[in-house]
């Protein structure tokens, strides 16, 4: 045991640094005949003190104890003194001490001083319930006088407060069993003679083990109180802690933050956000350049892009650009673009774009942004912007920095809006566009006249007209007239055709064609099919007269230069439907050939062909039940600053006008 504290003293002057690094081994021995069943070693010096715990003596009666000096002075005194009872509360009587030995420590020394603790005889009993003649005078506890009045055991457990009286153990008061030694033991208890109280244990009640780690605390039949290990997976609010944790009993489950992991700190303008050592989450702060035509708002979107702050439109910029309403500078133009101003052009897509997956749909929509169907994978994105024309017709600017419609695939624009394509280089079509936004932006007084209603018949509709009149629609004989073709109309600005009116008891107007405008900076070239037709009209239906066809819509081509080698460019009419049956007219077709009306082997009633070419629309015949009237034509214009180069082989009908006749262009 000596050895020990020896050596635990020698690891602990090893671990110190300070100047005073000392110790003392105390060895603590017993006189024959000690009776203190506990020790506590004093060391005393200067006003200081250090005192041991309350030390059990062991078996072999030796007690070892390690003092190192610490705040101690450097002389003390070492002494021991002997107790009765496990919480040294009690001295022994009379007291046994050992002689106090005086020593200095010695810095990076370990002194020994060892004590004795001697036996005192006592002269009265000690204790009157030990079983001891403590005093060695042939009398035992109560038998001997000293014990009068003093406490006492009749080994009754259930009795307490006895007292020696007479010579024995008597008195006392019934001990009751009223206070349970846990939750998990019901009051009041039993005492037992040869065991005192004791209570009986209530499993399942709930009850606290005071053990963080636990949860769900019950007590068990051995009246312990035991819980379920608490399983730490779910960690504090927020996204910076790890998934699982673990648990201390005094501070219950404890998480480590994610540090690394990615999160969200929910400001726009930081990107690469990480979770930091303290469980929040940082991310590097963009920097927001100036641009020509805008400067930095101090907002970003949500994905750390910047957000500018345009500076007015047509500021000049670039290399003699202008800005745009979006802050994007724009190229010079080498002429003005109609009906739409060049700074409310918005900023292009930003590279070319090909069409050329199948057919891809553009809805002009009537408000807002326009909608896309089967956008070609990986195509930069157009720019689009929502215009008023000059005399307040609206329209959707489509701007592409350079645009193909490739061969075999088709862009179908639909929509209640007409559409202006520009492009910042070239467009080339070399497959189709079909063109119906806007078909329903007719003004003026271009509709087709309704149908009239007879008695047991109603006579045909006219046809839309356009750049050329509708045909009338077929009339009753002598009884009620048909419907007045509808009037020539202006083209600009761009807009779409006009309807074919409805027969008497009929309400199924048929569309004229859209409106579409092209923009090219440099050049269009054309080898493919670009088509604005006239619906043709419903057929009548029994005792119903046929409606008119639609107008062709309007093509507007504006470039330095056009080129076509092949394909067509068409605004035709619809042909008008047949009255008293269900059969319609043709819609406007791609050739310079009319569209039919609605026709049956049973003469009378037929539908009028559509204009087309040089042929002006035709009306619908007359009968029992009037035929609807064809559509007229729609418009097709090219202004060019250079010239046109139109082969041939190219259809284009009706007939076009332009700014250039002397340059090639029709």
């Amino acid at each position: 045991m000596k050895q020990l504290t020896t050596i635990a003293l020698m690891a602990l002057l090893a671990a110190c640094n300070t100047e005073r690094e000392a110790a003392i081994a105390v060895t603590v021995t017993f006189e024959q005949g000690v009776v203190s069943s506990h020790v506590v070693v004093a060391v005393t010096g200067d006003q200081a003190e250090k005192k041991t715990r309350c030390i059990p003596v062991a078996m072999q009666k030796v007690i070892d104890v390690g003092v190192a000096q610490g705040k101690l002075p450097d002389t003390v005194l070492i002494s021991a003194q002997g107790f009765t009872d496990a919480d040294c509360q009690h001295a022994t009587e009379p007291a046994e001490n050992a002689v106090a030995i005086e020593r200095r420590f010695r810095k990076g020394l370990i002194l020994e001083a060892p004590l004795v603790l001697r036996q005192t005889r006592p002269t009265l009993e000690t204790a009157c319930a030990n079983g001891l003649d403590d005093d060695n005078d042939g009398k035992t506890d109560c038998a001997d006088v000293d014990c009068t009045d003093r406490a006492c055991s009749s080994g009754n457990a259930c009795v307490a407060g006895q007292t020696c009286q007479g010579g024995t153990c008597q008195g006392g008061a019934q001990v009751t069993c009223t206070t349970a030694p846990s939750e998990c033991f019901m009051a009041p208890g039993l005492c037992v003679v040869d065991a005192g109280c004791r209570y009986f244990s209530t499993p399942g009640v709930t009850c606290d083990d005071h053990n963080d780690c636990t949860m769900t605390d019950r007590c068990d039949t051995a009246g312990d109180c035991t819980g379920q290990l608490r399983a730490c997976t779910q960690p504090p609010p927020g996204q910076c802690w790890a998934a699982a944790g673990a648990c201390v009993a005094d501070a219950g489950c404890v998480y480590q933050a994610a540090l690394g992991a990615t999160c969200d700190d929910h400001e726009n303008c930081t990107r690469d956000d990480r979770c930091d050592g303290d469980a929040g989450c940082t991310g590097t702060r963009v920097t927001c350049a100036p641009r020509q035509c805008a400067a930095p708002s101090g907002a970003c979107d949500a994905d750390g892009g910047c957000l500018y702050a345009p500076f007015d439109a047509g500021i000049a910029c670039g290399d003699g650009g202008a800005c745009n309403t979006q802050g994007s500078c724009l190229p010079p133009f080498p002429f003005v673009p109609s009906n739409v101003a060049i700074n409310d052009i918005p900023t292009p897509s930003s590279g070319k774009v090909t069409f050329d997956c199948g057919t891809t749909v553009i809805d002009t929509g009537a408000t807002g942004e326009p909608s896309v169907t089967n956008y070609c994978t990986g195509q930069p994105r157009f720019g689009s912007a929502s215009i008023t024309q000059p005399g307040g017709l609206a329209a959707v600017v489509l701007a592409f920095d350079d645009l193909e419609i490739a061969g075999g695939s088709t862009l179908s624009l639909v929509g209640a809006r007409p559409a202006i394509i520009v492009s910042m280089k070239n467009v080339r079509v070399l497959g189709t566009i079909t063109v119906a936004a806007g078909a329903q932006a007719c003004v003026g007084t271009g509709a087709g006249g309704p149908g009239g209603q007879g008695l047991l018949a109603h006579s045909g509709a006219g046809g839309g007209g356009f750049a050329t009149a509708g045909g009338a629609g077929g009339a009753i004989p002598v009884v009620v007239p048909g419907g007045a073709g509808g009037a020539v109309n202006g083209g600009a600005p761009v807009r779409g055709g006009c309807p074919g009116g409805t027969a008497g008891g009929n309400s199924r107007a048929s569309q004229g064609g859209g409106g579409l405008q092209v923009v090219a900076l440099g050049t269009i070239t054309l080898a493919g099919v670009i088509d604005a037709p006239g619906a043709g009209g419903a057929g009548g239906g029994l005792a119903n007269g046929g409606n008119g066809g639609g107008s062709g819509g309007a093509l507007l081509f504006e470039a330095q230069q056009v080129i076509a080698s092949s394909g067509s460019l068409t605004c035709n009419g619809g042909g008008g439907g047949e009255g008293g049956t269900n059969n319609a007219g043709q819609p406007g077709q791609l050739t310079a050939t009319p569209a039919a009306g609605g026709t049956d082997l049973i003469p009378g009633s037929n539908g009028g062909a559509g204009a087309a070419g040089a042929l002006a629309a035709q009306g619908g015949q007359d009968g029992f039940n009037g035929g609807g009237g064809g559509g007229g034509a729609g418009f097709i214009r090219f202004n060019v600053t250079n010239f046109c180069d139109l082969g041939p082989q190219v259809v284009i009908s009706p007939a076009a006008s332009s700014n250039r006749p002397d340059a090639g262009c029709p």
